[in-house]
């Protein structure tokens, strides 16, 4: 299968070689949608003949029309604005003695979801979260491990939609990061 750039797929002159079908990319058919790619086929047999990777965006900035460089730069945005509220090990975080108990809870706020982090009742912090943010309430509870090396003794979390959306392996990392935590303090105590 061939490889060809977002921006010139659809002006490449493409052969199948298994019926001779012969045209532009944008002629060719929609293949299997990946998270990093699409796949084309061939419009008459449904040959696979091009892969297409997504542009970053960074080459959107680059070659983009002037509404995807706009739609670029509004998520360079939205991504720095999430990293620039997350929690992270040198983070300023009040200090507790365990027992401790961590509570996770979505908040939504003006249209943006967030996650308010509470130990023992209190609010320590408020990071804004996306779909699927399972695998980040791992890397949280982490960065609160780390933070309160074992005095955790439990951990509260809403299992929303947001939060595991339609895959399991948020879910499933959470999981597991909890009972470390829980053994690590029933160790410590």
């Amino acid at each position: 299968m061939k490889q060809i750039d977002y921006y010139h797929y659809k002006t490449a002159t493409i052969l199948c070689h298994k019926c001779g079908w012969s045209g532009f990319g944008e002629e060719l058919s929609q293949g299997e949608i990946f998270s990093t790619f699409m796949e084309l086929e061939c419009r008459t047999c449904a040959e696979k003949l091009v892969i297409v990777p997504y542009p970053t965006l960074e080459t959107v900035l680059e070659k983009g029309t002037d509404q995807e460089k706009e739609s670029a730069r509004a998520s360079i945005a939205f991504r720095e604005k999430i990293i620039a509220s997350e929690i992270t090990k040198k983070s300023d975080v009040p200090p507790f003695l365990g027992p401790l108990s961590i509570s996770l809870l979505e908040n939504y706020i003006e249209g943006q979801n967030y996650l308010d982090i509470y130990v023992n009742g209190t609010k320590i912090w408020t990071e804004q979260v996306y779909y699927e943010y399972g695998t980040r309430v791992a890397e949280i509870l982490d960065v609160l491990q780390y933070q309160y090396p074992n005095q955790i003794a439990r951990v509260e979390y809403e299992h929303t939609y947001l939060f595991c959306g339609d895959s399991s392996y948020g879910a499933m990392a959470v999981k597991e990061k909890v009972a470390e935590l829980t053994k690590a303090y029933l160790e410590n105590k």
